[in-house]
C-alpha cells in the first residue's frame, strides 16, 4: 500500500518539486522584489523633495495607487513565500518518514493551502486592476477625456477582470477538496477563464500603453508643425518611458502564460513573477518621469531663451528654445484645469 501510494505521488515529491522549484522561485521572486523595493524607495524620497515645488493636480493620486501597488506586492511575496515554504517542508517530511498521509491531506483539503491559494490568485488581479486604473486615468488626461475613447476602455478593464475574479473563486473551490469530483471539473474550468484572463489583461494592458504613446508623439508633432527648430529629443525619451516601462507588464504575462505551459513550469513559479511586474512597470514609469521633472528643474539655461505654450485637449506643452543657439533646451507637458 505504501510502495502504491509513493509510485503516485512520484512527481509529487521529486527532486525538482521538493527542493529545486522552491529555492528557485524563491530567488527570482526575491531578486524581483528586491528591486521592485529600490525603485519604490527612490520613487518615495524623490517625491518627498519635489512636493513643495509639485504643482500637478493627479500627484496624490499616482502617489496614492503607487503605495497599493507596493503593499499589494509585498502581501502577495509573503503568501508566495509561505506557500513554497510550507509545500517544500511537507514534502520533505514525506520523503525522510515515509508517512504519506500529511502529504495526502495537503493535497485533498489542507485549509491553509487553500486560503493561500486564493490570496495568490486574488493579488494579482487586484495589482492589474490598480495598474489598468493608474494607466487609464493617465491616458484619459492626455486624450482629453473623451467618452469615445474612455468608456470601452473602462468596459473592457473591468469585464476582464470581473473574469479575473470568476476565475479566482473557483479554482479556490477546486482546490478546497480534490476529493469531490465536481471541485475537480470547476478547477478545471477556472483554469480555463484565467488563461482568457491573462490574454485579454495583456491586451488591454498593451492598447492602453500604445494609445498614450500614439497621443503623445502626435502632439510633439504639432509642436514640431509650428516650431519648425523644435527637435524630438525629449518627446521620444517620452515615448521611450511609456513604450520601456509600460509595455513590460502585458509582455511578461504573455511570456509568463507561455512559459507555464512549457517545461519551464516545472523548475520555475512565474506567478509572483507575473504578479511583481505590475507594481515594477508602474512604478518605473512614474519614478522616471520625476527624474526628468527634477533635472529640469535644476537644469541651467544659458542665453535668451524663447518660450512657447500650446494646448492640445487638456495637455499643456511647453517649448523653450535657445534663440541664440537656434535649437531647442526642453519640452515639458503640464496637465491643465478644464472649467
Amino acid at each position: 500500500m505504501t510502495s502504491t501510494v509513493s509510485e503516485k505521488l512520484a512527481t509529487f515529491l521529486s527532486i525538482e518539486q521538493t527542493i529545486i522549484r522552491p529555492v528557485a522561485s524563491l530567488s527570482a521572486m526575491y531578486f524581483a522584489y528586491g528591486f521592485y523595493t529600490l525603485l519604490f524607495g527612490t520613487y518615495i524620497c524623490i517625491t518627498r523633495n519635489l512636493q513643495q515645488n509639485d504643482g500637478k493636480l493627479n500627484d496624490s493620486l499616482y502617489r496614492s495607487l503607487t503605495v497599493t501597488l507596493f503593499g499589494l506586492s509585498t502581501a502577495t511575496v509573503v503568501a508566495h513565500t509561505i506557500d513554497l515554504v510550507k509545500g517544500s517542508v511537507v514534502r520533505f517530511n514525506a520523503i525522510k518518514t515515509r508517512d504519506y498521509t500529511p502529504v495526502l491531506e495537503f493535497v485533498a483539503h489542507d485549509l491553509g493551502r487553500t486560503v493561500l491559494e486564493s490570496i495568490e490568485l486574488l493579488l494579482p488581479v487586484f495589482l492589474n486592476i490598480t495598474v489598468q486604473y493608474m494607466l487609464i486615468h493617465r491616458c484619459c488626461l492626455i486624450w482629453g477625456s473623451k467618452k469615445r475613447l474612455v468608456l470601452p476602455l473602462i468596459i473592457t478593464s473591468v469585464l476582464v477582470n470581473v473574469f479575473g475574479v470568476i476565475r479566482s473563486i473557483m479554482e479556490t473551490i477546486g482546490v478546497s477538496d480534490s476529493a469531490i469530483q465536481s471541485n475537480g471539473n470547476l478547477f478545471n474550468v477556472g483554469n480555463h477563464i484565467g488563461v482568457f484572463y491573462n490574454v485579454g489583461s495583456a491586451v488591454v494592458n498593451s492598447v492602453l500603453t500604445l494609445l498614450t504613446t500614439g497621443r503623445i508623439w502626435w502632439i510633439h508633432r504639432q509642436v514640431r508643425i509650428q516650431r519648425n527648430h523644435t527637435s524630438g529629443t525629449f518627446i521620444h525619451s517620452v515615448a521611450g518611458i511609456i513604450l520601456e516601462s509600460g509595455i513590460m507588464y502585458p509582455i511578461s504575462s504573455i511570456a509568463g502564460l507561455i512559459m507555464t505551459y512549457s517545461t519551464a513550469a516545472a523548475v520555475l513559479d512565474l506567478a509572483p513573477l507575473m504578479a511583481l511586474s505590475a507594481g515594477i512597470a508602474a512604478t518605473l514609469i512614474m519614478l522616471r518621469v520625476k527624474l526628468g521633472e527634477d533635472t529640469e528643474t535644476q537644469r541651467d539655461y544659458g542665453g535668451t531663451p524663447y518660450v512657447a505654450d500650446h494646448a492640445i485637449g487638456n495637455l499643456g506643452i511647453v517649448v523653450a528654445v535657445d534663440t541664440e543657439a537656434g535649437k531647442e533646451l526642453r519640452v515639458t507637458f503640464e496637465e491643465m484645469n478644464v472649467v
